[in-house]
């Protein structure tokens, strides 16, 4: 494990595996970190197959400094993006969860570096329509008043704040297309009522499924959901897909 500092002091954990292009990055879920099972399953593959890969912490998570309570989606997505940049060459993107809405944010700001995305039960937008719909007037109230809920998890109790809510809305993608130019694959446990699609067996349906829209010149032409790389698929998988 290495550790690099982001420019304020907080330093942030990460793993590089070398091997052969494009590099595997695994973006963790929301409170996991690349200790994870997934992470850790993809990582022994990649090592059993010569791929590189590199695993990371968001800034509050796993091994990485700084407190989870002063996260927001805003700044893990720049923690990501100052490790990412630490790699040479395309990758491939991994999301699991919060990750998958991550890797998204990449691909949009990355799109000459990514080669393909792979999101594992993808949580775009999460804080809206998974956090802040879910709450009660009374608890929307409190959040705004005091700035922090401690909330209960699977993990544990957490700080759940308001900033977190307030500055993901500036992040939200599933209200229009989302215009990438790679490759797309979405996995999706049918027993997992979390993620894009948020009722078993509905995943890639409804406002909570993303449309994945044609970029770059002659996109046109092509029908919608397609890229210029290829064509974004959803895959439905029996098993449950945790957030780990």
């Amino acid at each position: 494990m290495e550790m690099a500092d982001r420019g304020d002091g907080v330093r942030l954990a990460f793993e590089p595996l070398p091997g052969r292009s494009p590099t595997v990055v695994f973006l963790p879920g929301f409170r996991s970190s690349m200790a994870g099972e997934k992470a850790v399953a993809l990582a022994a593959w990649c090592a059993r197959t010569g791929q590189a890969m590199l695993r990371l912490d968001y800034s509050g998570h796993g091994r990485s400094q700084g407190r989870f309570a002063d996260g927001t989606i805003g700044r893990w997505t720049a923690d990501a993006a100052f490790l990412l940049d630490r790699v040479q060459g395309p990758v491939v993107l991994v999301g699991s969860s919060m990750g998958g809405w991550i890797a998204l944010l990449l691909a949009l700001a990355r799109p000459g570096r990514v080669a393909a995305l792979v999101g594992v039960a993808a949580a775009p937008d999460f804080t809206e329509a998974l956090m802040w719909e879910a709450m009660l007037p009374q608890e929307r109230e409190a959040l705004r008043r005091r700035g922090t809920l401690e909330v209960p998890g699977g993990h544990g109790a957490f700080p759940l704040t308001w900033r977190l809510i307030e500055e993901g809305r500036d992040h939200l993608l599933l209200d229009g297309a989302v215009a990438l130019r790679c490759p797309v694959r979405l996995l999706h446990g049918q027993a997992d009522a979390a993620g894009l699609g948020r009722r078993p067996g509905h995943a890639g349906q409804g406002r909570h499924a993303p449309v994945l829209a044609p970029a770059g010149p002659g996109a046109a032409g092509r029908g919608r959901g397609e890229s210029r790389c290829g064509r974004a698929r959803m895959f439905h998988v029996k098993h449950r897909c945790a957030s780990k």
